[in-house]
Parts: C-alpha cells; structure tokens; sequence
C-alpha cells in the first residue's frame, strides 16, 4: 500500500543491510534527532475505539483516517494563488483540458483553453474548494504523537487518561515506519499555487498545522487515496502499551484478552507499563505495570 518514494526508498535499503543498534545510531545523527518512538493515544468509549485497539496489537494493521473525519476544521487548508506567466498557464490549461476531456477535437481544446485564460481568481475558486475536498476524503493518514507523557494528549485522545497510548519503535520496522514524517507547525496557511508547484504545494499543506497543535509533536504517515484502510507494519515494531492512570477494570481485563489473542497469534511479547501521577508536579510518570494495575 505504501507507494514508491523515491527520495527515501534508497535511504530505507541502506538502513534495512544494518542491524538495529545501527539503525538507531543514524536516527540519531538527523538534525535535529528523527523521533526513534511514536505513540498512538487510543480511546475506549467510542464504538470503534477497542476495535481499532484490537487491529494494532492482534492484528499488526494501522487505520488510516480521513482528514475529512478530524478535530480540526483547519486541517489540509490551504490558501490559493496563481501567480504564473503567460506561457506557464497556458501549459497548465492545456494539461488540464487534454486530461479531462481526451475526446475533444483541436478546436474545442482551443476554446475551452482561451476560457480558462480568461478566468478570474473568483472563478476558479469552486474548482479549488472540489480539488481540496477530494484531497481531504480520499487521502489515508495515520497520526503518531512525539510523547507518552503529555497530559493534554492523554486528556484529548485516551478518555481522559482512561484509555491506553502505544509505543512503536521506528527502527524495527524502517520500511513502513520510515514515512512517518513531521508535521510542521506554521502560523500561516500553506501557499498552493495552482498553475505552477501545485504538487509541491500539495505536500507542504498536507504537512502544515496551526502552532496550537505543536503539543502533539506529531508525525503522519499519508497514503493518496486510501482513506478508511489499513496498513500493515511488521509486528515487532509494537513495543510497549501504556495504560492511562484513570485506566479502568474493564478495559485492563479486555486488553489482556487482546494482549493473549497476539501472543496465541506468534507475535512478540509487547511490555505493559501504567501511566501515574507524579506526587508532586504537574507531570506523568510512566513506569512499568505493578500486578495491582492489572487486576
């Protein structure tokens, strides 16, 4: 599912020849340091939340969201210009008009590419507003957070820190995790010329988020048209599993079910820690799960 990249396909060969303690050692040398964990925040009280939970420990998939179904009616927005010369609207237009309708004579091309050339900003913008909208329902992203510990993550995504949060290890599974890249956190929507850079645009906006967001420290992995899918990762990248410290009996005994379900599957164990509070700051801890946090 995941498409050919070609400016990092190289980079994940070179790092798949070396052992893991070397992989790390790379991950280390990026400025600043590539995040060498992500975390998944994961809720219980929605209809699909255990069984999206369930699909990562049991099942080694990762949904990919819609950006359509996010919090944030910001997300993927984008402010459009065409700033361009002549000649370079004209090569647009024409790419366009060819694409959308190949069974059209010369003629009608030419008339159809003089129309566009007289086109205001005004009317183009509901082709705008189709082309970001088709964007947003169709692309597949899966969300990762920079940290176990941040409390308005936990508040936000895990119920209230009832829920769980995962940890993956991006070195052991550098194929699939290697394309979680960093979100950037920007005042400014992104620029998306139309006529020229549009694809370059594209990218830099599905990567762009309002500064009230840089809590996450998020990552994504974004796949063209696979919204509501599933990705496969190799299931020795799931490393840990964190329960919330407002966790309650009920999930603990249904995510043990889970945690059986992988291990009856042949998967490797995955280490079970409990989120507390600390006893005098304003901070969690996160250590590993006595015997009385799984009861």
């Amino acid at each position: 599912m995941l498409p050919p990249n070609k400016a990092i396909d190289p980079w994940v060969q070179q790092m798949e020849s070396l052992d893991v303690r070397a992989r790390r050692h790379v991950l280390y040398q990026f400025k600043p340091p590539m995040p060498l964990f992500l975390y998944k925040y994961f809720s219980y009280n929605q209809p699909y939340s255990l069984q999206n939970l369930r699909d990562v420990i049991v099942g080694s998939v990762l949904r990919l969201s819609s950006p359509s179904d996010f919090n944030d009616p910001f997300e993927m927005a984008a402010h459009f210009v065409m700033t361009a010369t002549e000649d370079e609207k004209l090569a647009r237009y024409e790419s366009l008009v060819r694409q959308q309708a190949p069974h059209l004579g010369w003629r009608a091309i030419q008339a159809r590419i003089k129309e566009l050339m007289a086109g205001t900003e005004a009317f183009f913008a509901p082709t705008w507003q189709r082309s970001l909208k088709n964007v947003r329902d169709s692309a597949g992203v899966c969300c990762f957070a920079g940290s176990a510990k941040n409390r308005l993550m936990w508040g936000h995504y895990a119920s209230n820190h009832k829920g769980v949060c995962l940890q993956f290890e991006r070195v052991l599974d550098i194929s699939t995790l290697s394309h979680a890249f960093r979100v950037r956190y920007v005042s400014d929507l992104p620029v998306l010329n139309w006529i020229v850079g549009f694809h370059e645009g594209i990218s830099k906006m599905l990567f762009s988020k309002d500064p009230c967001w840089e809590y996450e420290q998020e990552s994504r992995i974004l796949i063209n048209d696979q919204a509501r899918r599933y990705l496969p990762f190799a299931p020795q990248a799931l490393r840990r599993l964190i329960f919330g410290c407002r966790v309650e009996p009920t999930l603990v005994k249904t995510v043990k079910s889970f945690l059986a379900e992988r291990t009856a599957a042949g998967h490797p164990r995955v280490e079970v820690y409990a989120a507390k509070q600390h006893p005098t700051k304003y901070r969690v801890v996160v250590t590993k799960a006595a015997q009385e946090d799984l009861a």
